[in-house]
C-alpha cells in the first residue's frame, strides 16, 4: 500500500479525536435509526396529546424497536472496530488510521 508522502506520523487527521466515530460510514444507518426513533417519540408525544390511544401504542412501539435497533447498531459497529483494531499490526499506516477513522486508543 502506498503512503502519502505528504502525511506524517504525527498529523492530526490520524489521531483519534472527538466526533470520529460518527464519521464512520458504517455506523450511519444506526444514527439514522435513532433519528427515526426520535420522531416515533415525537409523534407519540402528539398521539397521546390528542387522545389517540391506538396511535400512541403504536408510535411508542416504533420508538423503542427503533431506538433500540440504532443503539445495538452503534455499539455492535464501534466494538466491532475497536477489535479490528486491537488486532491490527503494531505499525499502522496514517492511511489506513484514516480509512478506519479511529486511532489504536478509541
Amino acid at each position: 500500500m502506498e503512503d502519502d508522502p505528504e502525511v506524517r506520523e504525527d498529523d492530526q487527521s490520524t489521531i483519534g479525536k472527538p466526533g470520529d466515530p460518527m464519521m464512520d460510514p458504517k455506523t450511519e444507518p444506526g444514527y439514522i435509526l435513532l433519528g427515526l426513533g426520535a420522531i416515533a417519540f415525537v409523534l407519540a408525544l402528539i398521539a397521546g396529546g390528542l387522545g389517540r390511544g391506538d396511535l400512541l401504542t403504536v408510535a411508542i412501539i416504533a420508538c423503542v424497536v427503533l431506538a433500540g435497533a440504532g443503539g445495538a447498531w452503534i455499539a455492535f459497529e464501534r466494538g466491532r472496530m475497536k477489535k479490528e483494531m486491537r488486532n491490527a499490526p503494531p505499525e499502522v499506516t496514517p492511511g489506513m488510521r484514516r480509512r478506519w477513522r479511529s486511532s489504536k486508543g478509541a
